[in-house]
């Protein structure tokens, strides 16, 4: 898998399952949520990357692990909704290419 493919794929689930979290009112101290974050700022990282390395695959691995942990937790509407945003963005962005 090509590094924009993996950038793009779970920043998609992380931000779905923050806005959720935003939405459950689920405080932004909490150990998964922060694990999240720190997902989101590897993944940044990563776009300019050709390659993924050991650290930056262990927080994504941790983030995306914590993304699973937190869905019991979040209404599957807040998710449908932020997977919905992020669809219409990446629909607008592939008719631009």
């Amino acid at each position: 898998m090509n590094i924009r493919r993996l950038v793009q794929q779970a920043g998609a689930i992380i931000y779905g399952v923050v806005s959720a979290c935003e939405d459950a009112g689920i405080d932004g101290d909490d150990a998964d949520l922060c694990a999240v974050h720190n997902a989101a700022k590897a993944l940044v990282g990563l776009s300019a990357e050709t390659a993924i390395e050991g650290a930056a695959r262990g927080l994504i691995v941790d983030g995306l692990a914590a993304c699973e942990r937190l869905q019991s937790r979040l209404s599957p509407a807040s998710i449908q909704r932020a997977a919905g945003e992020v669809v219409k963005v990446q629909e607008e962005q592939e008719g631009r290419s």
